[in-house]
Formats: C-alpha cells, sequence, structure tokens
C-alpha cells in the first residue's frame, strides 16, 4: 500500500518514539494540492509534454520537481532522495 493511495485519510498527530523523515510534510502538501485539483489541472494543460509512456503521469512529474524544492534540494540529482 502507498501513501499516495491514501492521502484523503492522512492525519497529522503529536507521538512518542517514532521515527519519520524531515520530508513527511509532503504528503500533506500532495494531499492539499489533490484536494484544490491542481494534479488534474496540471495532467490537463501539460499532457501534451509527455513523450513517452513509462507509467508516470504528468503530475507525478511536476510535484517531484516542486517536492524537490520544497524539501531544499537545489540539483536535479536530489529528487532520488524523495523515493
Amino acid at each position: 500500500m502507498n501513501i499516495k493511495d491514501n492521502l484523503d485519510k492522512f492525519k497529522v498527530k503529536k507521538s512518542r518514539n517514532v521515527r519519520i523523515t524531515s520530508r513527511a510534510g509532503l504528503a500533506v502538501i500532495a494531499s492539499f494540492a489533490k484536494s484544490l485539483g491542481i494534479f488534474k489541472e496540471i495532467e490537463k494543460r501539460l499532457l501534451h509534454l509527455k513523450e513517452r509512456n513509462r507509467g508516470y503521469r504528468v503530475y507525478e512529474k511536476v510535484f517531484s520537481i516542486v517536492g524537490l524544492l520544497i524539501s531544499g534540494g537545489d540539483r536535479l540529482k536530489h529528487i532520488r532522495m524523495l523515493s
């Protein structure tokens, strides 16, 4: 099961003795963007840029770059750290 599949059920609460990543907030931002319809809008407006069908959606590629910038990355190779 992937966190992307359950973003609508995502809840934030305080807890003890839990290991989390500093990038955990990206799931909240993704959920917010999805609820605003941003992913659908990106898909609609930028679909013409997709040249290959490798299983990734246009909004996933765009959000990877946005997530990179939000989490402090400054080089495309830093996207690997988000995986």
